[in-house]
């Protein structure tokens, strides 16, 4: 084959009119593959709490409440308010269960 400059021109553009579509069939695939079906665009948040009993003090319970948070996914996450809330049943209060009051 007369390696002339028109005919590594005409290579060129054979090899540009077949890498290009091939190249965006494969990022077409990775991106399914990484958004769809990995879930990389949805929060995987693992979350649990923990009490600890400290002791009492002036006949009220001291405890330590801690929330663990664990980021299991590839999606960075930033909380700004993050509430906790802590319900309480005192000695002078009843309990009620499905309706029925004990105490």
């Amino acid at each position: 084959m007369n390696w002339t400059l028109a005919n590594l021109k005409d290579m060129a553009d054979v090899f540009q009119s077949v890498a290009t579509p091939t190249a965006l069939v494969i990022a077409g695939i990775w991106a399914y593959k990484k958004y769809v079906v990995e879930g990389s665009k949805y929060p995987h948040i693992q979350s649990s709490a923990a009490m600890d009993f400290i002791g009492q003090q002036g006949g009220y319970w001291i405890v330590e409440l801690r929330a663990v948070l664990e980021n299991k996914g590839k999606v960075e996450h930033r909380i700004a308010d993050f509430g906790f809330d802590l319900n309480a049943i005192f000695s002078s209060e009843q309990v009620a269960v499905s309706g029925v009051r004990y105490g």
